[in-house]
C-alpha cells in the first residue's frame, strides 16, 4: 500500500500516469479504479497529485478534513446526502453544494444552511438556479432571514431583481430606508407589480423618504398611475425640499405621466389661455399652491363642492424660460 502510494504522491511519477491516462482507450475504467482507491483510502490527497485527481469525482465520505478539503478546492466532490454532516464538520458543505445547486435545491430542508452559507450561495451560483433558490428561501424561510441587509446588497450587486413575492417579504422585514435603491432597479426592471409599487412609495411617503435623484423621480413616476398617490409624493416633495431646488422642467414632466386631468396641468407653448377643471380635495388645492409657487398656475377658485377652476399661466416666466428648452 505504501508503496502504491509513493507512486501517486511522487509529482514525477504523476505527470506520467496522467500521459499515460490520456492517451488509453479505457478512460473509464481508470476513472472508476481511481475513484475507488481514493475513496478506500489507498491514494494520498495532495496538491502534487491533484492533477491526476481531477480526472474524476470523488464520494469523500470516509477521508480526512484536510482531504475533503483539498478536493473541494477544486471541485472534485460528489453530492451525497449522507455525506453532509461531515462536510459541514470539516467546513466544506458551501464547496460542495456551489457546485451541485440541482441537488441542494431537491434536500434543501435537510441541508439547512446558516444566512451566510445561503448568502454565499446567491453570490455565486449562476442566475437560473439563484432564482430556484430565492423562491425556495421565500417558501421555506422565517421572517427573520428577511431582515438581513445584506440579502438586498447581495442581490443589487449582482443585478438580481424581485418578484412581487419577494419583495413584499422585504418590505415587511426590512426597514424601507435600505430598499430605496433596490426598489428604482425594480422600477427599471419591470418586476413589480401595481399594488406592491403603490404599497413601497406609501412607505416612503410614511417615512418622509424623499433622497431621490430626479431621474429616479422620473422612474417613479413613470410607473406610477394612482393619481391621489402622486398629488401626495410631489406635495410632500414641494414640503421637503426648497423650492428652487425643483425645476419647473421636472415638474412639468411629472405631471404629464399622469392621467387626465392632472396631465393637463401646463403652460401652453402659443401662450393660449388654459382652464383646466381637477377634482376639490385638499391634496389637489396643496398642489395648485405649489404650482403657483413656481409661476405655472396664474389662479384657481371652487365651482361648486366637487371641482376646481385652474387659470393656467399664459406664458412662461422669464426667469423659468431657459429650464423649458
Amino acid at each position: 500500500m505504501s508503496v502504491m502510494n509513493s507512486i501517486f504522491t511522487n509529482q514525477n511519477e504523476v505527470i506520467s500516469l496522467k500521459k499515460q491516462y490520456d492517451k488509453s482507450d479505457s478512460k473509464d475504467k481508470l476513472k472508476a479504479l481511481l475513484k475507488r482507491m481514493v475513496d478506500n483510502k489507498a491514494i494520498g490527497i495532495t496538491e502534487d497529485n491533484i492533477e491526476l485527481l481531477e480526472i474524476t469525482t470523488y464520494d469523500a465520505g470516509n477521508l480526512s478534513s484536510q482531504s475533503t478539503h483539498i478536493l473541494a478546492r477544486n471541485n472534485l466532490i460528489d453530492f451525497n446526502i449522507e455525506n453532509v454532516s461531515k462536510f459541514k464538520e470539516d467546513g466544506v458543505i458551501v464547496k460542495v453544494v456551489l457546485n451541485h445547486p440541482n441537488d441542494f435545491l431537491e434536500n434543501y430542508s435537510e441541508i439547512d444552511l446558516s444566512e451566510d452559507e445561503m448568502f454565499s450561495l446567491i453570490k455565486n451560483w449562476k442566475l437560473e438556479s439563484v432564482k430556484e433558490l430565492l423562491d425556495t428561501i421565500v417558501d421555506e424561510e422565517s421572517d427573520e432571514f428577511f431582515e438581513n441587509t445584506k440579502l438586498v446588497e447581495i442581490l443589487f450587486e449582482r443585478g438580481i431583481s424581485s418578484d412581487d413575492t419577494l419583495f413584499v417579504k422585504l418590505l415587511k422585514n426590512m426597514d424601507v430606508e435600505y430598499l430605496k435603491e433596490y426598489f428604482i432597479f425594480n422600477l427599471q426592471e419591470m418586476t413589480l407589480s401595481k399594488s406592491t409599487i403603490e404599497q413601497t412609495l406609501n412607505l416612503f411617503l410614511e417615512n418622509d423618504i424623499i433622497d431621490f435623484s430626479t431621474e429616479e423621480y422620473d422612474c417613479i413616476f413613470n410607473n406610477l398611475s394612482n393619481t391621489e398617490l402622486f398629488v401626495d409624493l410631489l406635495n410632500n416633495l414641494f414640503k421637503n425640499k426648497k423650492l428652487n431646488e425643483i425645476s419647473i422642467k421636472n415638474v412639468i414632466y411629472w405631471l404629464g405621466t399622469q392621467s387626465k386631468p392632472i396631465s393637463e396641468l401646463y403652460i401652453d407653448k402659443n401662450g393660449k389661455n388654459r382652464v383646466v377643471e381637477i377634482e376639490n380635495t385638499p391634496q389637489n388645492i396643496e398642489l395648485l399652491n405649489n404650482l403657483q409657487d413656481i409661476n405655472m398656475v396664474s389662479t384657481f377658485n371652487e365651482k361648486g363642492d366637487s371641482t376646481i377652476k385652474v387659470n393656467m399661466r399664459r406664458k412662461v416666466p422669464k426667469e423659468l424660460k431657459t429650464e423649458l428648452l
